[in-house]
């Protein structure tokens, strides 16, 4: 009777430690899950926030390479005011 009851006891607590690695396992599978939607709604929040980031097909620069003329808008302007600025410094500087 002891031999029985003990051999149901290993199968019952093996069936627990089983039952404990699958639902380690399970959990760990659904954290995964929920980190990679958080890191894809967080990518997207940085592309909204950065107009220059989430667009494809954009030139780096603000002005055209081949015809060098700035681009319209606040960083071609920042750049052709910039260049003019220094410009002059440059000017200045060798006219003295």
């Amino acid at each position: 009777m002891a031999e029985r009851q003990q051999f149901y006891d290993n199968k019952n607590n093996n069936t627990e430690r089983r039952r404990g690695e699958h639902l380690c396992r399970e959990e760990h599978k659904w954290n995964c899950i929920e980190q990679k939607e958080q890191m894809e709604v967080d990518r997207q929040a940085r592309m909204r926030e950065d107009p220059l980031l989430g667009k494809k097909n954009v030139s780096g620069v603000p002005y055209n390479i081949v015809s060098m003329q700035y681009f319209f808008g606040f960083f071609g302007g920042f750049l052709e005011n910039l260049f003019n600025n220094n410009l002059f410094l440059i000017l200045k500087i060798n006219l003295v």
